[in-house]
């Protein structure tokens, strides 16, 4: 089905606890429930397939953003089972002012803990089994995400550019959780039992059959230094992209200008794609072979060569340059045949030093390398008209 916004503005159901959802069945649409001393918003929309996805945010500004939050709500058909997004009820403890909670609960209850007993009991309505349970989120979602599917020891994880150790954040956005929810300012004052529930990673090693695809922007340069690669090295997997702990773990690196934060949506039924395979068990070599047949030349060119082409401003300013060229085609189609042009000329793309690439019908392109924000090397390229001067094109964003 296809969910309207209109469905996220009011509850179509309020349950005082968990036996109450069991008793009534989960409700396609907004609804409420008491677990605890939380009350969580969720919002469930029921599609065919065996699989249950678990959607969780990240962080918010108050100032903008209100809650409940139901991040990807509009992305519900991309995602081939039945998916329950779930708000996260810490920011409860501070409504106004609070950015990021990471799903931690209170004091006295582990918010994984209440996570943990919602899923199971929407899990069981759509008899799921918790192998076929996949757990979306990016950043502090992407945390939450890991420490769920660890916690339900066989389900798997889509992490996108997440904190593992929470600790290891914003100092401001730390010290203002830490204070909300344990009552203590000063992280490092928080006892062993609280710190050991900010950090994702000892949970997930400590999960047998807990699975991971770890999806990281090689532009958001300080979740690179301090999150990603801590959890390559702690796996014992490369961060350039690699498959390991028998098919367990995937790690992908993407390019986007944008830093940190959520996926591209064009990325994201790839992410899916791969965790799918994760969930039904794929043998690793296996595994291997669908993640490349999932990511096509151009997306490991992407990945690997650290690319960050804009192709519609290529193809924009060739059709402008060589008109005769390109200006037939449409928008995408163009776009489509740059891709494959590149995936060919991929070794001079990769190439560090100037290169002058002639494409028969396209003209000549000069590839360039380029420093970028953050130091990143990235290549830049230039439409070059087969008359006149050359002129900037396409650009690394």
């Amino acid at each position: 089905m296809v969910m309207q916004k209109d469905v996220l503005k009011a509850r179509v159901a309020e349950f005082a606890d968990l036996d109450a959802v069991r008793l009534a069945g989960v409700p396609d649409g907004r609804f409420s429930v008491g677990i605890d001393a939380a009350i969580v918003d969720c919002l469930f929309i029921r599609q065919p397939g065996e699989k249950l996805f678990v959607i969780l945010h990240g962080s918010r500004n108050p100032d903008v953003t209100s809650i409940p939050i139901f991040s990807r709500w509009s992305w519900h058909e991309m995602f081939p089972g039945s998916v329950l997004y779930v708000s996260d009820f810490t920011l409860d403890v501070d409504p106004e002012n609070m950015h990021l909670s990471w799903y931690l609960g209170s004091r006295e209850r582990d918010g994984n803990e209440t996570l943990q007993s919602l899923v199971r009991v929407v899990a069981d309505f759509v008899n799921s089994p918790t192998r076929q349970i996949v757990v979306y989120g990016s950043s502090g979602g992407g945390f939450a995400a890991l420490r769920l599917a660890s916690a339900l020891g066989d389900a798997t994880a889509i992490v996108i550019n997440p904190q593992v150790n929470a600790l290891d954040y914003i100092p401001r956005f730390v010290s203002h959780a830490t204070e909300k929810i344990f009552g203590i300012h000063n992280p490092t004052d928080l006892p062993p039992d609280v710190a050991l529930r900010m950090n994702a990673l000892p949970g997930f090693l400590a999960a047998g059959n807990a699975r991971c695809i770890y999806a990281q922007n090689r532009r958001d340069a300080f979740h690179y230094n301090n999150h990603y690669l801590p959890f390559c090295e702690s796996l014992g997997v490369s961060p350039k992209g690699d498959v390991g702990r028998g098919g367990q773990v995937v790690t992908l690196l993407y390019d986007d200008p944008k830093g940190h934060g959520g996926e591209p949506r064009e990325l994201a039924p790839k992410l899916i794609a791969v965790g799918c395979a994760l969930a039904d068990s794929t043998p690793e070599a296996v595994l291997r072979q669908d993640l490349a047949a999932e990511f096509s030349a151009w997306d490991r060119l992407v990945v690997e060569a650290g690319v960050p082409l804009s192709l519609r401003g290529l193809v924009a300013d060739a059709m402008q340059s060589a008109p005769d060229e390109l200006a037939r085609l449409p928008i995408p189609r163009a776009v489509e045949l740059l891709k494959a042009v590149f995936a060919d000329i991929r070794e001079e793309l990769a190439e560090p030093e100037a290169e002058n690439v002639r494409i028969p019908a396209l003209g000549r392109f000069r590839i360039r390398r380029v420093t970028a924000a953050q130091g990143l090397p990235v290549r830049a390229i230039d439409f070059i008209p087969e008359k006149g001067k050359p002129r900037s094109g396409g650009h690394a964003d």
